[in-house]
């Protein structure tokens, strides 16, 4: 694994809008585009190990429409993947907490403001997440903690 930059392929995203294409609220669907573009950048940053996305709940448009998930697996442990344009925006979704769905960590990478590339960035370890930034349903992640 390293922390390269990642180009987004134009076929990542147009599988990502695919999938999205039925979720009707304009917010919704551009959340659910974020979160399945993120397992694909994922796939791309751990191409050397044996990685599940293709069973994730983020290829399902009903569970998005509902849940802000982006679940990719490794060894049998889920990681979900937030994507994020500048140090500001760094959230995890907080009802992953209330209904006891979160991952062992939480994978962030920074998107280009013209959507054509991603940096990862680091890890979170969900155990450690102060519950205590909350803001508008998200927990609020520090860049200096990944």
């Amino acid at each position: 694994m390293n922390n390269d930059n990642f180009l987004i392929e134009e076929y990542d995203l147009e599988q990502a809008q695919d999938i999205c294409k039925y979720i009707k609220t304009s917010e919704t669907r551009n959340r659910a585009v974020a979160n399945v573009l993120g397992a694909k950048i994922a796939e791309h940053y751990f191409e050397e190990t044996n990685i599940d996305t293709q069973s994730g709940l983020h290829n399902v448009s009903q569970i998005l429409n509902l849940f802000d998930i982006s679940d990719i697996y490794i060894k049998n442990c889920y990681i979900d993947v937030r994507l994020y344009f500048n140090e500001n925006e760094l959230y995890v979704p907080k009802v992953h907490f209330e209904k006891n769905i979160t991952s062992v960590a939480y994978m962030f990478i920074k998107i280009s403001k013209d959507l054509s590339s991603g940096l990862v960035t680091g890890f979170v370890l969900s155990n450690t997440i102060d519950l205590t930034k909350e803001v508008n349903g998200y927990y609020k992640v520090d860049e200096s903690d990944l």
